[in-house]
């Protein structure tokens, strides 16, 4: 009987939605992959919540050292004007455990936005990594700063050419004063 009202839910949605130049799978092909799934209509909870945000930092410099040059070697030299650039600090539940992302922002050039990079760390001390330039991966390390009664990010950066520059930015939330 399970296998007659398949049999015909199938046949039924053969008959297909799509142009005949546009091949998709067929809806009996699709439901077909998910075989094994068949009949399932609950799944256990885990307790996830939605992300919130909970920082947003604006950058405001960036001083970078060449390849081959350091901190012990050389004197920083600061890049005029930087891209406006942002970082959206979230966070989410899951389960008993607390889960963090980023997101990079680069107002006016979405193409070297980074919209959800893998981020490891706590919202005070992470790093995360992109690959939104010709140039390849950069690895970000960003930690915050309390500095006369208000609090700063700072990130350090290492560029593929093996540069690296550091960048500060300002809080815009009231969560990260």
């Amino acid at each position: 009987m399970i296998r007659s009202r398949f049999y015909s839910l199938m046949c039924l949605m053969a008959g297909g939605l799509f142009a005949a130049d546009e091949r998709l799978p067929s809806p009996g092909e699709v439901i077909q992959v998910f075989r094994d799934q068949l009949g399932r209509t609950q799944f256990p909870r885990t307790g996830v919540t939605g992300w919130r945000e909970i920082a947003v930092w604006r950058r405001v410099d960036v001083f970078m050292f060449p390849p081959g040059v350091d901190e012990s070697t050389g004197v920083p030299t600061f890049q005029e004007p930087p891209l406006f650039k942002r970082l959206r600090v979230l966070e989410r539940k899951n389960g008993t455990n607390t889960e963090y992302a980023v997101m990079e922002i680069i107002e006016n050039m979405p193409s070297l936005s980074n919209p959800f990079p893998v981020m490891r760390g706590t919202p005070d001390s992470f790093v995360f990594y992109n690959h939104v330039t010709e140039m390849g991966e950069f690895e970000e390390t960003c930690r915050t700063i309390r500095d006369r009664g208000k609090q700063f990010l700072a990130c350090r950066t290492i560029r593929p050419d093996g540069g690296f520059h550091y960048q500060r930015f300002v809080s815009e939330s009231a969560d990260s004063q």
